[in-house]
């Protein structure tokens, strides 16, 4: 085991130095940090639980957003047990999964789930998912979101609105809105400087099937670039870590330290 981790730490250094270039990128404005968005989608059973053991290992290192939570799952004892152990990791704040439908879904019970997570778990925020972001349903989500922060367990409020107006972003007064969550063959027609206007900690990207480590550092830099605070980059979809999972962890950490 220890040559295995030894092996793990020689390989990371020597990648990171291949791309020292991209990993020195770091935000204009130094109190700006880059997190981690992870969609924990995964139940954490005997066969994936490393996953979660591997994001709290991560969130001793730096700033991680959670998201969790999918269906009658969620109170679990299991589920229980690691938000337990993933709350003991310093720079991991949690987030419940909550779907709206397209703005579809009945208000009232969409209220009611905000009740259920923030009287019943030790979390941080809400994570509003399948958000309409048409000038229709601006008054619900500006509803939601007014009604969550009657909880004192609600810190921040997430909204999933990919390609959203940036002036959806900005009214909706959500914390922060993720602007972007695609495959990456669609991140270069992506228009990114449409939402300079926004601050760096309300912004929010995830760019899935990135095959290459190299295509994951460019992007990592890529996003410092445009002032994005939140991101995740993954080879797969959301049930696993990526691949080069530990490399992004260390390149996330070298941006905040300024290496």
């Amino acid at each position: 085991m220890k040559n295995t981790i030894k092996l793990i730490l020689i390989v990371t250094v020597v990648l990171l130095s291949c791309h020292k270039n991209y990993v020195i990128e770091h935000f204009t404005n130094p109190d700006d940090t880059l997190h981690l968005l992870i969609p924990l989608y995964s139940f954490p059973t005997d066969n994936n639980s490393e996953y979660w053991q591997e994001v709290a290992d991560a969130g001793k290192k730096i700033p991680i957003a959670v998201v969790w939570g999918m269906g009658d799952t969620s109170d679990s004892p299991i589920y229980e047990q690691w938000m337990s152990k993933l709350r003991k990791s310093p720079y991991i704040r949690l987030y419940a999964y909550i779907a709206t439908n397209d703005g579809q879904a009945n208000i009232n019970q969409v209220k009611d789930e905000v009740r259920y997570y923030a009287s019943h778990f030790d979390i941080d925020g809400i994570f509003f998912d399948e958000v309409n972001h048409s000038t229709s349903k601006l008054a619900y989500y500006k509803e939601l979101i007014r009604f969550t922060r009657n909880f004192k367990a609600v810190k921040k409020v997430i909204l999933n609105s990919p390609y959203c107006q940036p002036w959806f972003a900005d009214s909706t007064g959500a914390d922060i809105v993720l602007i972007f969550e695609n495959r990456f063959r669609y991140w270069k027609d992506f228009d990114k400087d449409s939402y300079s206007g926004l601050k760096t900690n309300t912004k929010a990207v995830i760019i899935h099937h990135v095959l290459l480590s190299s295509n994951m550092i460019n992007l990592v830099n890529e996003c410092v670039g445009e002032n994005i605070g939140y991101i995740f980059i993954t080879d797969k979809e959301y049930d696993k870590l990526p691949g080069y999972w530990q490399l992004l962890v260390n390149t996330v950490s070298s941006v905040n330290d300024g290496e």
